[in-house]
């Protein structure tokens, strides 16, 4: 009786050495973890900054959904992808000339419909999230003097 008691006592011990051992593991996994994830932040940080939205920029908004009304009332959806250029910018929201469009839909495509379409995004404050950059050489030298603080 008293060596299994002794038994165990000794494998409990072990036992909490064994968890101590890997909590440390852990701990420092996690502290290592924490610190790529702080690294790879402040590095999207920094390119976020370099490819902000400026006024003058180029860009693109896909799939804007627009509708015509026919004349027999009837309401027709169709998309367009625009091609515009940045004026303002503010946090959250652009302020857009359309400069052309592209459609795959009939609508789209009907020249006597384009300067109309055209005209719906003229000086339009649109969501940035709606907005994707355009990288032309323009733009790529400005972040290659933005990188060298000129």
């Amino acid at each position: 009786m008293e060596i299994a008691i002794i038994f165990l006592s000794i494998t409990l011990l072990l036992t909490i050495i064994f968890i101590g051992v890997l909590f440390n593991k852990y701990s420092d996994i996690n502290k290592k973890l924490n610190d790529t994830i702080n690294s790879s932040n402040k590095e999207k940080e920094k390119l976020n900054k370099l490819v902000e939205l400026e006024p003058g920029d180029n860009a693109i908004i896909p799939n804007y959904q627009l509708e015509k009304t026919n004349s027999d009332n009837t309401k027709v959806s169709f998309e367009v992808t625009y091609e515009v250029e940045v004026l303002e910018v503010t946090k959250d929201k652009v302020k857009v000339s359309a400069k052309n469009f592209t459609s795959v839909d009939k609508i789209g495509r009907d020249p006597k419909n384009h300067q109309g379409i055209v005209n719906l995004l003229q000086d339009k404050w649109v969501d940035k999230k709606d907005i994707e950059l355009v990288m032309d050489t323009q733009k790529r030298r400005n972040i290659k003097l933005n990188e060298l603080g000129i």
